[in-house]
């Protein structure tokens, strides 16, 4: 067994250090350029970047801040659309991100390989999940402020009254 988990007979065809090239450059341009709708349509953008992403990496290109897009739509999704709806779609775009440990001869063997992948969904759907969460506590505490002020100006008016 040779680096990176290839039989040392592999190691002439895979190359670490492969150079990024026009392709790489317009899948990663256009990871960026979904971002632009990702408040509209978040779990389309979270499809779309998880496509791109686990595109680039199953090439065979280094892994990087090709990433960046891919978080920002997980965290997105998990910000802006409740857990229902938002869960499913971040599975599923792990089990495309995951795709390219099957065609990518670089990529970490077996489990070694979930763990990365699974943290690039897990730590940015946990945070926008707790943001939605928390600012959803929020506007509901600042509904029930209001609330009891209306309430207390009416008490109070009442009492004048009487």
């Amino acid at each position: 067994m040779g680096i990176y988990g290839i039989p040392a007979g592999d190691l002439a065809s895979a190359n670490p250090d492969r150079a990024v090239e026009l392709l790489a450059y317009a899948i990663a341009i256009a990871n960026g350029l979904v971002l632009v709708v990702r408040r509209r349509w978040p779990l389309a953008t979270l499809i779309a970047t998880s496509v791109l992403t686990s595109a680039y990496l199953a090439v065979g290109y280094p892994y990087g801040p090709i990433f960046l897009p891919f978080a920002f739509a997980v965290y997105t999704a998990a910000r802006h659309r409740p857990v229902r709806m938002a869960l499913p779609t971040a599975i599923g775009a792990l089990l495309v991100l995951l795709l390219h440990l099957l065609t990518n001869g670089l990529a970490f063997d077996g489990l070694v390989g979930l763990i990365p992948g699974s943290a690039w969904v897990a730590v940015p759907f946990a945070v926008g999940t707790t943001v939605r969460l928390s600012r959803e506590v929020a506007e509901r505490n600042h509904a029930e402020a209001i609330r009891q002020r209306v309430e207390d100006e009416r008490l109070r008016v009442a009492q004048e009254v009487h």
